[in-house]
């Protein structure tokens, strides 16, 4: 068995996992306690959230050692934990030219989510990330510590 799925199996999480009710009984909190911002914004569920939802909701994720190429670092998937972020993620999704849905928060309080594509991104103090071209990726590069690739605003 290979790092990356040690962290994930430790973690909880296997091939075919289907946490349906769990996720979706979260996605409800995220939706409906947050309110539309000003320019009508609000958190819209789409197939790769609610496909990465119900295959990791619930999982708390440890690194597995100091990092390959950046600090890993470990995380909660639980699209609760980044609902206050919904201006933060539409300015990033209108960048980005794909909705982002709230995934849930790392031990170093960056934000997760995941975009139309399925996608993880981040969001922190010190810019927006790409994490992985899949949530798995990505879960894995935060675990693992390989290092995120930045986004830039476009010119």
């Amino acid at each position: 068995m290979t790092a990356s799925h040690d962290a994930l199996t430790a973690a909880g999480w296997h091939d075919g996992r289907d946490v349906r009710d769990d996720a979706m009984s979260a996605v409800l909190k995220t939706i409906a306690l947050v309110e539309p911002v000003a320019d009508g914004a609000a958190w819209v569920l789409f197939p790769a959230a609610e496909r990465a939802l119900r295959a990791f909701y619930g999982l708390r994720i440890a690194p597995t050692g100091p990092g390959r190429a950046v600090a890993a670092t470990g995380c909660v998937v639980d699209p609760t934990e980044a609902r206050s972020a919904l201006r933060p993620f539409s300015l990033f999704g209108e960048a980005l030219g794909s909705r982002l849905f709230p995934l849930g928060r790392t031990d170093t309080d960056a934000l997760l989510a995941v975009d139309e594509q399925g996608r993880l991104f981040s969001i922190d103090h010190g810019g927006r990330w790409l994490l992985g071209d899949t949530v798995r990726e990505g879960l894995t590069a935060l675990a693992e510590g390989d290092a995120p690739h930045r986004i830039t605003a476009r010119r």
